[in-house]
């Protein structure tokens, strides 16, 4: 936890206060749709997928340190394969390894907002992965344009994969509910 400290500051603690937030506001609208008699989950995960938005900006958007020093002083890595994606070996060679632990945290960070996103709009796979490739675009750009951290085509490659991974977990998930029950799931 403490390279986890050291490496996103304050930012990992914003994320964390976010993500708690989230999960009352969660229980508070899954309170009230069950109290109006409609099915809870559409609504709950629409919350979490957009509360999952807000923890991955306060995660990885905001500067590292505090009080901000806003620079515009970042690196931009355009080449795919320069941004990380080519030490992608070092998963299978030292996946203990500081490299590994952000490439996979790269896609990781990104499969619940997939999953989510398609469990609350079941209709909009499509739009949910446009929409996570966007706010990895945007975190990307507000690395560049407003800290001094590196942008990387590589991070929006990584991130729109866990995107995908995530709406496709949840598609699956919902033709095992639907074969599981006779029918196709309710949204």
């Amino acid at each position: 936890m403490g390279a986890l400290s050291s490496q996103f500051g304050h930012s990992l603690s914003l994320a964390i206060i976010t993500a708690v937030v989230v999960l009352m506001t969660m229980a508070l609208v899954a309170r009230r749709v069950a109290g109006e008699g409609r099915p809870v989950h559409p609504d709950v995960f629409r919350v979490a997928a957009l509360g999952w938005a807000v923890v991955i900006v306060v995660a990885t958007a905001l500067p590292q340190v505090w009080p901000p020093r806003l620079s515009a002083d970042g690196d931009l890595v355009l080449e795919v394969g320069r941004g990380g994606l080519g030490e992608w070996r070092a998963i299978l060679d030292d996946p203990l390894s500081w490299t590994s632990f952000l490439l996979v945290a790269n896609v990781a960070v990104y499969v619940p907002f997939g999953f989510l996103g398609v469990l609350g709009w079941p209709a909009r796979a499509a739009q949910v992965v446009l929409a996570g490739t966007v706010i990895s675009l945007l975190v990307e750009i507000s690395h560049f344009t407003l800290t001094e951290r590196v942008a990387s085509t590589d991070d929006v490659i990584l991130n729109a994969t866990g995107v995908v991974l995530g709406a496709a977990l949840a598609v699956a998930a919902v033709r095992v509910r639907a074969g599981t029950t006779g029918g196709p799931a309710r949204s």
